[in-house]
C-alpha cells in the first residue's frame, strides 16, 4: 500500500481517480501550486477535469494529511504535498515558486512567552520568502 493509499484509508475516505492524480501532481511538483496550476497540471495527465473537482478535492486532500496550505506571496493560497505528519515550515522561492520544507520551527523559542503570559496558541504558520540559489544568481546577472 501505497503513503497516498494509506492516508485516505486511515481516514476512511475514498481514494477516487481525481484524487490520486491531484496528490501524484503535487507530489512530483518540487514546488507548491495554486489551485489553477494544479488544476492546468492535473488537465495533462487527466484530460477533463474541471476547476470545481479539483478545488473540492483539495479540501479532501488536506483533511487526509497529504496536503497542506501555504500563503504565497501576493496573496495566492498555494498548496504542497506532505509526504509526512511531521510539523514543518516552508521556504518559497519568489523567482521559480519552489519549495522547500524545514522541521525547525521558530514557535518553540516562544514556548517561555506562553507559560509566563497563559497563552494558548491552537496553530502558527511560518513562511519565509526569498529567491533560490539558481533564481539569484539570474538576479545578479
Amino acid at each position: 500500500m501505497t503513503y497516498i493509499e494509506e492516508c485516505f484509508r486511515n481516514k476512511g475516505v475514498r481514494l477516487t481517480q481525481q484524487r490520486r492524480v491531484l496528490a501524484d501532481t503535487l507530489k512530483s511538483a518540487d514546488r507548491a501550486m495554486t489551485a489553477h496550476e494544479l488544476f492546468e497540471a492535473a488537465g495533462r495527465a487527466r484530460p477533463g477535469i474541471n476547476f470545481s473537482t479539483v478545488y473540492r478535492n483539495i479540501e479532501i486532500l488536506k483533511s487526509v494529511g497529504l496536503v497542506c496550505e501555504i500563503a504565497g506571496s501576493g496573496g495566492n493560497t498555494l498548496y504542497a504535498y506532505r509526504d509526512d505528519e511531521e510539523h514543518h515550515h516552508h521556504l518559497i522561492c519568489k523567482g521559480c515558486g519552489k519549495t522547500i520544507s524545514f522541521e525547525f520551527c521558530p514557535i518553540d523559542e516562544l514556548k517561555d512567552v506562553f507559560k509566563e503570559t497563559g497563552f494558548i496558541p491552537t496553530g502558527h504558520r511560518f513562511e519565509v520568502y526569498g529567491y533560490c540559489s539558481e533564481c539569484e544568481s539570474k538576479r545578479r546577472k
